[in-house]
C-alpha cells in the first residue's frame, strides 16, 4: 500500500448530527468521506469495507478528528477515532459527542473485523462487529454486524459489497436500517494505473425507496501528494488533501453543500503510522542502509514454518539489496557478516545483488569480523572492505579432496561390486580404487583450476591488483587484519562501532545508517492479483522413498509440481534444485512432472549448488535453465554398486542359509557375491538406463545424442562450464530465474507473488532452536561425519536398479 491509501485512512469527515447530511458507514459512526467500497484499504476499512482489510494486511494505526459546523460557524458536533489493523484484523474505538449545543448523549462504539475467508490479492471476504456503548445512561450495549465483501479480479478493476446493519441495533429505542452498499472502482491510465482511481457506489437502505449515489477519485499526482474528492447527485462534494511520509502521514478533508449557495459543513483531520513503508515524500537524503548476514539469517529458501517467526534467507537479502538500489533516501550501503555463507554459489547470488546495487552509482561497503574465503569472495565486488580487528585474514584456497575406502574394504573381507556407465562417473571409485583413476584426476583438477581462477579474478578486479600477485596473497594465505590492510587487501581496520566514519571517508560526507535494511516492509497498492510464480524447492539426495537422511521428499515434490500445473493462479514456475541426485527412479518420477508442467506453463530451472547426476536429470524438460558459474552440474552418467561381505561376516562367524524361489531372488544380497551372469545382467541394466537418461537429455536441450553422450559420461560441470557445452542457457541466480519465468509469463518487469512449494511443517528441534538460539553441536570431525553419511546413504540406494548421482568429492568447497 503506497502513499495514496495513507489518504484513504486520513481521509474521515463530520459526525452524525440532525444537521449532518453526508453520507456515513452507519448512523452511529463519524462522519466519513465518500470512500468506496471498492477502493479502500488500511484500517479505514474497518468501518467502510472490511473486507479490505484481507487484501491489505500490514500494520497500521490511524487517528481521526472531525468538527462539523453549525449555522454560526461554530462546532456543532465532534468525533474522535482510533483505528488499528493488521493480519486481516481490525479494531476501533470512536468517542462521538453528536450535538454540542443540545447536550445529546455522547457514546462510545467499537468496531472489530474479523477475516472469514483471503484467495491472495484477489478476493477477501470478512465480518464486522460493531458494539455501541451510551456512556451517559443505563441503557444496555447494543450489538450490530456487518459483513463486507471485495473482489479485485484485475489491475484496473475493483468490485466491493458490503451489508450493513444486520442486526438492526440504536439507540434510544430508534434502530438503524439495514442497507447493501454496491461499489465498482477503475483505473483508467495503464501506464500508471496506481495514479489515478475513479469509482460509484449504490447505497440501498430499508424503507427508503430512493438508492443514494455517489462518486469518488484520488489521484496521486506526486510520490507522497494526494488528492481526493467525492460527490453525490444531492449537491454535496467535498475535496481532500492527504501527504505521506513512507512510515507516517497526515491528511484532512472537508465537504460542503449547495442547496443555499455554497457551504462548508465540516472538516476532518488524520494522522496515521505504519509497519510497512509506503510510496512518500523522503525528507532524509543521503542514508546508508545496513543490512546485516547474519546467524539468523537462514541458508534455506524453504524453511520449516515456525509460528511467530519471520523467516530471513539469502534471496530477501538480495532482494533487499537490489531494493536499496532503488530507494532515493539510500546513497550507500554496508553489508555486514557475521556468519559465513553456505555456499559459494550462495556468495555468486550475492554478488551480483551487490553489482546491481554499484550500477545504480551507489557505494557499496562490506565489513567482515573475519575473512574467509567465501566472505572475501563476496566483499570483493563491493567499493571497500573493512575488517574487524578481533578478527583475522584467511583465503586460502579452493580444494577439491577424495576419500577412498578400497583397503579398508580388503581388510575387512567386503567387496564392492560396481557397474557403470561414463568414464568419469567415478562416484564407485572409492570403494573399487585405493586412489583416483585418470578421468577421476582430471575432473578434480578441472574443478580446481576453475574455483581458483574464478577467486583470483575476483580478488584481481576488485583489489585492483595483478593476478600474480593475487596468486602469491593466496598461497600465503593467513595474516592479521593490519598485515591484510598493508597488503590492500582490505581498506582499512575498524570495529563495528567505527564503521559510520569508514562510510564517512567512503563517501567524503556522513551518511546516517538505516538500521537493518533487510527488515523493512515496503507496502503495495495494487489492485488485483501480482503475477505468482511458484518457486519449487527439489534439495538433498534423491531417493525413491523417505530416508534416514532427510533427503529430498520425491512424492511431495513431483505433488508440488502437478499442483502447479493444476493451479491457474500460479503464472510461471522456477524448479530450485540443490541436488546431487540419486534414484532414478525418484527422478523419473519429478522429470515427468516437470514434463506435464512445461506444457501448459513456463518452467524455469534454478541450480544452486549441485544440480547434477539425477539432479540434471530433472532439469532438463524445463524451457530455460539458470545456473550459477559455481554450480556443479551436468555428470550424465549412472552407476550401481553392491556390496559383498561374506568374507566378513564369516571371520565374525555369522552364517546365512536362504531359500529361494526364483534364480536371482537374493540378487542383492550382502552374504554373496554376484555371478558373471548377474554381473552380465547388471551391466545391462545401467547401460539401458545410461541410454534413456541421455535421450532424455537430447529431447530437453535440443541436442543429438552424439553430442550429450561426448559431454556426458560422468563428467562433472561448473555452470561455466555446463553453459558452454549447452547445457545450461545462463548463469544466475535465483532471482534472475525468477525474473525469466516472468518474461516468459508475459509479465516482464512486474513484482511477482512468490509461493514456495513443498509446504514444510516445522519440527520440534527447530522450534527449540527458535527460542535457545543454539545449533546442536557436532560430535565428530566433518570429514568422518560426512564419509558416514555417504555409507548411510549407499545403504537407502542399495536396492535401487540404478543410481545417478555425484561422485562425492565433488562437494567442492572454497578453503576456510
Amino acid at each position: 500500500m503506497r502513499c495514496r491509501n495513507l489518504l484513504l485512512f486520513l481521509i474521515p469527515i463530520v459526525l452524525p448530527s440532525p444537521h449532518a447530511r453526508a453520507q456515513t458507514a452507519s448512523p452511529y459512526d463519524m462522519r466519513l468521506p465518500a470512500r468506496s467500497v471498492a477502493d479502500c484499504q488500511g484500517p479505514l476499512c474497518t468501518l467502510i469495507n472490511p473486507a479490505g482489510l484481507g487484501l491489505d494486511r500490514q500494520g497500521e494505526l490511524l487517528y481521526l478528528h472531525a468538527e462539523q459546523w453549525g449555522s454560526a460557524g461554530l462546532p456543532a458536533a465532534r468525533g474522535d477515532g482510533l483505528f488499528l489493523s493488521g493480519l486481516g484484523l481490525g479494531f476501533g474505538l470512536q468517542y462521538v459527542r453528536p450535538d454540542l449545543d443540545q447536550g445529546s448523549q455522547d457514546y462510545l462504539k467499537y468496531n472489530l473485523v474479523v477475516p472469514l475467508f483471503h484467495h491472495r490479492h484477489m478476493l477477501s471476504l470478512a465480518a464486522g462487529l460493531e458494539v455501541l456503548d451510551p456512556t451517559e445512561t443505563d441503557e444496555d450495549p447494543s450489538i450490530d454486524v456487518l459483513l463486507g465483501l471485495a473482489l479485485r479480479p484485475w489491475r484496473y478493476l475493483s468490485f466491493g459489497a458490503v451489508g450493513r446493519n444486520l442486526a438492526g441495533s440504536g439507540m434510544r429505542g430508534q434502530s438503524s436500517k439495514r442497507g447493501v452498499e454496491l461499489g465498482l472502482a477503475a483505473r483508467p491510465l495503464w501506464f500508471a494505473p496506481e495514479r489515478l482511481s475513479l469509482a460509484a457506489d449504490l447505497r440501498l437502505t430499508e424503507d427508503e425507496s430512493e438508492p443514494q449515489v455517489r462518486f469518488s477519485a484520488r489521484a496521486s499526482i506526486l510520490d507522497g501528494i494526494e488528492v481526493f474528492a467525492s460527490a453525490d447527485l444531492d449537491g454535496r462534494f467535498g475535496t481532500g488533501l492527504a501527504i505521506d511520509f513512507l512510515r507516517a502521514g497526515v491528511s484532512g478533508y472537508t465537504e460542503f453543500s449547495s442547496d443555499d449557495g455554497v457551504e462548508n459543513e465540516g472538516l476532518v483531520i488524520g494522522a496515521r503510522a505504519s509497519l510497512a513503508h509506503h510510496r512518500g515524500i523522503i525528507l532524509s537524503y543521503g542514508r546508508t542502509a545496513e543490512i546485516v548476514l547474519g546467524g539468523e539469517v537462514s541458508a534455506e529458501e524453504n524453511p520449516p514454518r515456525l509460528p511467530f517467526h519471520r523467516h530471513v534467507g539469502l534471496h530477501d537479502i538480495g532482494r533487499a539489496i537490489r531494493r536499496a538500489a532503488s530507494d532515493e533516501r539510500i546513497d550507500a550501503l554496508v553489508l555486514k557478516l557475521e556468519s559465513d555463507l553456505p555456499s559459494i554459489t550462495a556468495a555468486e547470488e550475492l554478488r551480483c545483488a551487490l553489482a546491481d546495487f554499484r550500477a545504480a552509482g551507489k557505494k557499496a561497503i562490506v565489513y567482515l569480523e573475519t575473512a574467509t574465503a567465501r566472505r572475501y569472495f563476496l566483499a570483493t565486488a563491493a567499493d571497500a572492505i573493512y575488517l574487524g580487528p578481533g578478527g583475522a585474514f584467511h583465503v586460502t584456497g579452493p580444494a577439491v579432496g577424495a576419500t577412498f575406502f578400497r583397503d579398508l574394504l580388503d581388510m575387512l573381507g567386503v567387496r564392492a561390486e560396481a557397474h557403470r556407465v561414463g568414464r568419469y562417473k567415478a562416484y564407485v571409485e572409492p570403494y573399487t580404487e585405493s586412489g583416483p583413476s585418470p578421468g577421476y584426476q582430471e575432473v578434480m583438477n578441472s574443478l580446481a583450476d576453475e574455483a581458483a581462477d574464478r577467486l583470483v579474478k575476483a580478488i584481481a578486479s576488485g583489489r585492483g591488483l595483478a593476478a600474480e600477485r593475487v596468486r602469491e596473497l593466496i598461497d600465503r594465505g593467513v595474516m592479521l587484519p593490519s598485515q591484510a590492510a598493508r597488503e590492500k587487501l582490505v581498506d582499512g581496520v575498524c570495529a563495528w562501532d567505527e564503521i559510520d566514519l569508514a562510510i564517512e571517508e567512503q563517501l567524503d560526507r556522513p551518511a546516517p545508517r538505516i538500521e537493518r535494511y533487510e527488515r523493512q516492509r515496503w507496502a503495495l497498492d495494487r489492485w488485483g492479483n501480482p503475477p505468482s510464480v511458484a518457486v519449487v524447492h527439489a534439495e538433498g539426495t534423491i531417493a525413491s522413498t523417505a530416508g534416514l537422511l532427510g533427503g529430498m521428499d520425491v512424492r511431495a515434490v513431483a505433488q508440488a509440481l502437478e499442483d502447479c500445473r493444476e493451479r491457474r493462479s500460479i503464472d510461471a514456475v522456477v524448479l530450485r534444485i540443490d541436488s546431487p541426485g540419486g534414484s532414478l527412479l525418484g527422478a523419473e518420477l519429478i522429470r515427468r512432472q516437470v514434463e506435464r508442467l512445461a506444457q501448459v506453463k513456463p518452467v524455469v530451472v534454478s541450480m544452486g549448488s549441485l544440480a547434477a547426476s539425477g539432479g540434471y536429470y530433472i532439469a532438463c524438460p524445463a524451457e530455460w535453465i539458470v545456473a550459477n558459474p559455481s554450480t556443479l552440474t551436468g555428470s550424465i552418467g549412472v552407476f550401481s554398486l553392491l556390496f559383498d561381505a561374506s568374507g566378513l561376516l564369516g571371520r565374525l562367524g555369522i552364517r546365512h542359509e536362504v531359500v529361494k524361489r526364483g534364480e536371482l531372488a537374493d540378487l542383492y544380497s550382502i552374504f554373496r557375491g554376484r555371478t558373471e551372469r548377474e554381473h552380465m545382467l547388471l551391466q545391462q541394466v545401467v547401460e539401458g538406463y545410461y541410454a534413456d537418461f541421455v535421450q532424455r537429455v537430447a529431447a530437453g536441450r535440443n541436442l543429438s545424442a552424439a553430442e550429450v553422450d561426448a559431454v556426458g559420461q560422468g563428467r562433472v560441470w561448473t555452470g561455466r562450464q555446463a553453459l558452454e557445452r549447452g547445457l545450461v542457457d545462463e548463469l544466475g541466480g535465483l532471482h534472475r530465474a525468477i525474473e525469466v519465468a516472468l518474461e516468459r509469463a508475459g509479465h516482464g518487469g512486474d513484482r511477482a507473488e512468490l509461493v514456495h512449494l513443498p509446504k514444510r511443517s516445522f519440527s520440534l528441534g527447530q522450534l527449540l532452536r527458535l527460542f535457545v538460539g543454539a545449533e546442536e553441536p557436532e560430535g565428530l570431525p566433518g570429514e568422518l561425519r560426512r564419509s558416514l553419511d555417504r555409507i548411510a546413504l549407499l545403504a537407502e540406494l542399495a536396492e535401487e536398479p540404478a543410481v545417478a548421482i555425484l561422485p562425492w568429492w565433488c562437494f567442492q568447497r572454497l578453503a576456510d
